[in-house]
């Protein structure tokens, strides 16, 4: 369900750790609204997940997600050896969106001050929450906010990624 819904958005999975998903928006393809994607497609997770929630209320499931949005410049590409490879993306804001899926709340979306400068280029975000945070390694707190909506900047719902070189509609 997930990763239907980070592709449809233009994003790349590009691994599951433990019961965390990473994917990569931007890269391989470009996408220069690649912040705008990403929180679309984390908000279509968060309904997708309540409606799943929903669907098993009988079965007493309380399986909780938060997501953690990082956008910043990272080492993209082939990584390894002659042994194993792996597409993959490294980097302090790559570790910052781990500790922001760690800090986000359950049904909730976290993000960096730079997807939240990103993606105010294209969509209107919804805040409830601005916080700064400790984050291990660094020396200096980080600033993240819990986004609980978006739209365009046109007044509408966001929409579908368009990478460069697509044509016509999406889907």
């Amino acid at each position: 369900m997930h990763t239907k819904i980070i592709m449809k958005h233009g994003g790349m999975l590009d691994k599951f750790v433990g019961d965390e998903i990473m994917a990569i928006f931007g890269a391989p393809l470009d996408n220069a609204r690649h912040a705008a994607s990403c929180l679309e497609a984390a908000m279509e997770m968060v309904e997708a997940h309540n409606q799943l929630l929903e669907r098993w209320k009988d079965k007493d499931v309380k399986a909780q997600a938060g997501i953690g949005i990082s956008t910043g410049e990272c080492l993209v590409g082939e990584m390894g050896c002659e042994l194993r490879t792996d597409y993959t993306c490294m980097g302090r804001v790559v570790n910052l969106g781990s500790r922001l899926c760690d800090e986000a709340k359950p049904k909730g979306i976290r993000i960096s001050k730079g997807t939240l400068e990103e993606a105010q280029k294209w969509l209107k975000l919804e805040t409830v929450e601005h916080t700064d945070i400790p984050v291990k390694g660094l020396a200096e707190n980080i600033s993240i906010w819990e986004v609980t909506g978006i739209s365009d900047l046109n007044g509408g719902e966001g929409g579908e990624a368009k990478n460069e070189g697509d044509e016509g509609e999406s889907g």
